[in-house]
């Protein structure tokens, strides 16, 4: 092995003298052997400088390491990805490798090799071996489908480097940025990060191409709004750049209690600021949550009124809550609306009501991508009698989207200030007439509802 052993200056060496801080702290991450993704904005560099440093660092430190580059398309595998390695395959560091279309190899046994979702064939798995790592390396991660990538993240590999530009909010490298972000190392880049793209072409994509084009070409977001969302992305943007100012009122909470592999979350709201309180977690004994939960009560001095609940899921762990002295406030959700002319059930008109108060700025709520996320990711459907209604969790998750246990947690405790107090976010009478009226039906609600 060579002397040369860390990732940037092994990348110096190559000629990256210059490179940018988002490169070399992705860089760093591969080294330390992190599970590392990135969603990139169009023409960063990922294929032409990222992953031929980690790949070429590999081979050149484990000489027998074993390291497999998959994408999509046989086009970026050999007219990009190898193309930008062949610039390499004379400098000194490489003697006696053999350079092939989509393959290289090591004199000590070591191989780095190609593969595209595209093309025929089996897409065939890596695992470390006996003084042989393996790496794997995935560009544009968002068009690999998701059963390949269900199958790669069976892979036991020293390395692993996943990058794409982003696209519609949905698929397994979605969720790698998003509800698995916790199992990752996350990268968001976008061209502002880039000293190589202009900032006049910047400006004059922002003023030429439509919005959705310029938030993955520029921006790398994730596309959560086609227009057609119950709370609109571009009302929640608006609001995180722009936040009313803060009303002190009284604290109310709401409890999302986790299916199996999802999360559970409490958030508060206390006057018009909504937050999650903590990092939500995952846990497959539902009394250790419960007691999570109540640990997290006694911390914010919460009462058992304070707190709703969502009686599905939840019926037997806030059986278990009351038997501790905390009463929750059980919650419905497929309840009837107090509109039900114009929603189908109690938990489309809260987030309808919430999507409102986001719109009229008249409430706080965390900038938090993974919340965004949901918050917008969840369709607007009606039914036959023209009323709202959220498309189902069944239907979000076909298609690869996560549950919005963030986003149920949050709106049910802006909706439980509400319900208590018509002012508690501030005046709500300058919203409309039919929100006005909600919040009033829901105070009474409240006073009559049976714990």
């Amino acid at each position: 092995m060579s002397e040369i052993t860390g990732i940037l200056e092994f990348a110096y060496h190559l000629g990256f003298e210059n490179l940018y801080d988002w490169q070399c702290r992705i860089l760093l991450r591969y080294q330390a052997g992190d599970p590392t993704a990135a969603a990139c904005a169009n023409f960063t560099g990922k294929t032409s400088t990222v992953f031929p440093v980690c790949s070429l660092w590999t081979l050149y430190n484990f000489p027998r390491a074993r390291v497999q580059y998959l994408s999509a398309t046989g086009a970026q595998v050999r007219n990009q990805f190898f193309a930008a390695l062949n610039r390499f395959s004379l400098h000194r560091f490489f003697a006696g490798w053999s350079w092939l279309d989509t393959e290289v190899r090591t004199p000590a046994g070591g191989f780095l090799f190609g593969r595209a979702t595209d093309q025929s064939g089996n897409i065939e798995g890596i695992h470390d071996q006996f003084q042989s790592p393996a790496a794997l390396l995935v560009d544009e991660a968002k068009s690999v489908r998701d059963e390949i990538l269900d199958a790669l993240s069976r892979c036991n590999t020293t390395f692993r480097l996943f990058m794409s530009s982003t696209g519609q909010a949905a698929g397994g490298f979605y969720q790698i940025c998003t509800s698995k972000s916790h199992l990752w190392k996350t990268f968001r880049v976008q061209s502002c990060q880039c000293p190589h793209v202009p900032q006049s072409l910047i400006d004059a994509d922002r003023e030429n191409l439509k919005d959705s084009v310029f938030r993955i070409k520029h921006s790398s977001e994730w596309l959560y709004d086609a227009g057609d969302s119950m709370i609109s992305l571009e009302h929640v943007r608006a609001l995180i750049d722009n936040p009313p100012p803060v009303t002190p009122g009284r604290v109310t909470a709401f409890c999302d209690f986790a299916g199996s592999g999802d999360e559970s979350v409490l958030a508060t709201c206390e006057g018009n600021s909504a937050r999650i309180v903590g990092e939500p977690w995952r846990h497959r004994d539902t009394m250790a949550s419960v007691g999570k939960f109540i640990s997290l009560f006694k911390q914010l001095r919460l009462q058992g009124f304070q707190i709703g609940g969502d009686e599905g899921y939840g019926h037997q762990l806030m059986d278990r809550m009351a038997e501790l002295g905390y009463h929750l406030r059980r919650i419905n959700n497929g309840s009837a609306a107090l509109r039900d002319d114009l929603y189908v059930n109690l938990s489309a008109e809260w987030w309808s009501i919430v999507g409102q108060l986001i719109e009229h700025r008249r409430i706080i709520i965390p900038n938090d991508e993974k919340l965004i996320a949901q918050l917008t990711s969840r369709r607007k459907l009606y039914d036959s009698r023209g009323r709202e209604k959220l498309e189902s969790k069944a239907d979000l998750a076909a298609h690869g989207v996560e549950s919005p246990d963030r986003a149920d947690a949050l709106i049910g405790a802006i909706m439980m200030g509400i319900g208590s107090d018509p002012y508690a976010i501030g005046a709500i009478t300058s919203l409309s007439a039919e929100i006005e009226k909600c919040t009033i039906e829901m105070r009474h609600r409240s006073s009559v509802m049976h714990f």
